[in-house]
Order: structure tokens, then C-alpha cells, then sequence
């Protein structure tokens, strides 16, 4: 059908070729396009209905690119870390991983193709570009390149890109083919449409983290909001400029935010610094969490030149005055010819 909902034909000037649609967007992107749509139905088609998903590939290519670029120096047979030691952020996003695939494999036994790439998409979007690849980002930068921190990281970001590969093959044929040619995974087979699909390892789901991580996300929303708030008021510029204050009025949420602890709790935000609180005095009710006070000011400390962040302990190394107590371990510890 065209996008006046007419049958295509000839006569009426509104058919087109597979050969042309194929020269504009190739192969992969017109598989695609395929596949997000529910073929049950009837299929609206025009070169600018097509284009549509060419945004969805350029995400999902975005993010095979950072996990490739991030796993340059990672070689999994020397430097895996073990479940039982990797971070609690790294075995959620396996535990992610896991039930995507367990939830991705009943789609595909019952040919909803389209429910397929949704979810692939939408855990290449909001669970690994939106959070988890962002709050790694300082980990996989400024940390040791050996750091146990980073080498938790790799190894979780080596199982989603081994995984990922071979579920995205029979949809992106060609660019899982390039993909596949350049990860490191050991004694692999010659081509990606050779590999068997990864199976849903019972040990990694874990029901109980991804609970806990949704009520996390639920917190980190009304944190997002009041750091827009600041930077629409123009008093920061990235969240990295903010120091955040919680208190939580309800027993159980305290102990919730108390399990994290204040420092991860600022990983995870993406701020320089997280305080929680001992009274709500001073500080705002939470839009939508019941029981929750909050507040999100510019950080008076000293910001570090490396990674970013405003923390008391800038300069305490009078060898790098302006790098945090961490940065100026690393930088130490290079090696200079």
C-alpha cells in the first residue's frame, strides 16, 4: 500500500521498485524496516516511510560501535572477570541481557518478528546508550586500563556484544557480518550466520536486580528533572557540575538508598557528589515518589581536569594540583619512556 492506504501498481504511478529502494538505503536498513513492521497487517510503503528507519539503524550501529571501541584492549580469556566478582551495575546489565534474550526467543518461536527488533531496540537504546553505557563512561575512561572496576565493565560489555551479534544477524545480515569480523571472541566460527544463537544462562537472571533497578530509575528521574531544572536556570552545564542531597521519609526507601551507598549512588547519577541527607529540611518533595526529598545545586568544589568531576579531594596530590585523588593514582602509575 502507498501512505494513502491505495494498492500499489503501474497504472497508478505509485510502485517502487526493490532495486531502487535497495540502491537508496541498502540492504540491511530495508531488513530493517521489514522487521519492525507487524506483516499481519497491511503495509503503508514510500521511500520516506522506509527512511524512518534509518534513525533506528544508525542507534543501533552506535551501539556496536562503543562496544567494540571500548573492548580494544580487553582479550576475554586473560582478563573476564567471574560472575561472583563482577560489579552489582554490570551483573544488571547482564541480568538485562538474559531476560531480553529468554523474552526475544518466545517472540521469535511465535513469528513476532516485529516485537523482536522493538526489543532489541529498545534495550540498545534505553538500557545500554541511555544509562548504562553513559554511567560506564567514566569507569572505562579514567579508570586504570586493569582497574577490577573496568575490567568488570569489559567483561559485561564483551557478553552483550557477543550476544547481541548473533540475535541482530538475521536482521542486520551485513553489518553483524562486519561486526563479527572485528570483536575478539575466541575460536569463533568464520561468518555470523554460522553461530549458534546465545543461550539464556539461568545463572545471570536475576529478577530480584532488575526490581531493584527499576525502583532506582524511578529516583534517578526526579534527580534528572531538578538537573534540567539548573541547567534551563543556566547554573551548570553537564550534570557533572551538580551535587545531589536525598532523604527519604519512608523507612524502606532509606534503606533502598542507603544499600548503594553515596559514592556509587553518584556513579549511577552522574554527579560529582551524593549526600543523603539526615532531615528533608531544605530540600523539595519528589513530583512522583512518595516519601522522597531531594535537591540538585552546583558543586562549590574544585573541578578535575581529567575526569570531570568537582570533588574535596582535587589537588590533594601536590604532584597533580588539578586532578581528584583517583585521576593522579592513574596518572601516576603511567609509565614514562
Amino acid at each position: 500500500m502507498d501512505e494513502q492506504g491505495r494498492k500499489m501498481s503501474k497504472s497508478l504511478g505509485n510502485f517502487i521498485s526493490v532495486d531502487e529502494v535497495l540502491r537508496h538505503f541498502g540492504a540491511d536498513i530495508v531488513r530493517l524496516w521489514i522487521s519492525s513492521i507487524d506483516y499481519k497487517d497491511e503495509i503503508p510503503t514510500s521511500l520516506k516511510t522506509i527512511e524512518s528507519a534509518v534513525d533506528d539503524y544508525r542507534k543501533i550501529r552506535n551501539t556496536f560501535r562503543f562496544l567494540l571501541a571500548n573492548l580494544y584492549d580487553f582479550d576475554p580469556q586473560k582478563d573476564a572477570v567471574g560472575v561472583a566478582d563482577l560489579r552489582e551495575l554490570d551483573r544488571w546489565a547482564l541480568a538485562r541481557l538474559h531476560s531480553l534474550l529468554q523474552a526475544v526467543y518466545a517472540e521469535f518461536d511465535e513469528h513476532q518478528f516485529h516485537r523482536v527488533f522493538r526489543r532489541l531496540l529498545q534495550f540498545c537504546v534505553n538500557d545500554m546508550s541511555t544509562f548504562y553505557f553513559d554511567v560506564l563512561k567514566d569507569v572505562l575512561y579514567c579508570d586504570g586500563a586493569t582497574s577490577g572496576r573496568r575490567r568488570s565493565a569489559q567483561t559485561a560489555l564483551w557478553h552483550i556484544l557477543n550476544a547481541l551479534v548473533r540475535v541482530f544477524a538475521p536482521i542486520l545480515v551485513h553489518t553483524c557480518e562486519e561486526v563479527w569480523t572485528h570483536a575478539n571472541i575466541p575460536n569463533k566460527e568464520e561468518s555470523v550466520h554460522l553461530a549458534l544463537m546465545p543461550e539464556v544462562d539461568e545463572e545471570l537472571l536475576d529478577a530480584a536486580l532488575i526490581e531493584r533497578y527499576e525502583r532506582f530509575f524511578k529516583v534517578r528521574k526526579e534527580v534528572q528533572r531538578q538537573i534540567e531544572e539548573l541547567r534551563k536556570e543556566r547554573k551548570i552545564g553537564s550534570s557533572l557540575e551538580a551535587e545531589v542531597r536525598l532523604f527519604a521519609e519512608d523507612e524502606h526507601l532509606a534503606r533502598f538508598l542507603s544499600s548503594f551507598g553515596e559514592e556509587f549512588l553518584s556513579e549511577l547519577l552522574i554527579v560529582s557528589a551524593v549526600e543523603i541527607a539526615e532531615s528533608k529540611d531544605g530540600l523539595s518533595a519528589a513530583r512522583e515518589m512518595h516519601g522522597l526529598y531531594l535537591e540538585a545545586l552546583p558543586s562549590r568544589n574544585a573541578k578535575c581536569e581529567r575526569c570531570w568531576r568537582q570533588r574535596l579531594d582535587v589537588g590533594s596530590n601536590p604532584q597533580f594540583p588539578k586532578l581528584c585523588q583517583r585521576c593522579a593514582s592513574v596518572v601516576a602509575s603511567f609509565s614514562v619512556p
